[in-house]
């Protein structure tokens, strides 16, 4: 089942958007990670906490949060 087939184009256009942004920042975490455990340098120590602030930063985008809640309809805050 794809995005489009459940919520239609905007959906598919949203997983597709997040998904550029986000796997390569992915990626680059985990090879960093696995850098920094394999060679316990300050120089991979660096190169993964940098690959883990982009890909927290990316996670945190409000944009792309504030567009999945309205594909979603979840705009209502429970609490």
């Amino acid at each position: 089942m794809s995005a489009t087939s459940e919520r239609g184009p905007a959906a598919a256009e949203i997983v597709a958007r997040c998904g550029a942004t986000l796997e390569p920042l992915e990626t680059a975490a985990n090879e960093a990670w696995w850098n920094a455990n394999v060679d316990a340098s300050d120089e991979t120590q660096r190169r993964r906490s940098e690959a883990d602030v982009a890909l927290s930063d990316a996670l945190a985008d409000p944009d792309a949060f504030a567009a999945v809640r309205a594909e979603t309809g979840a705009n209502a805050d429970p609490l």
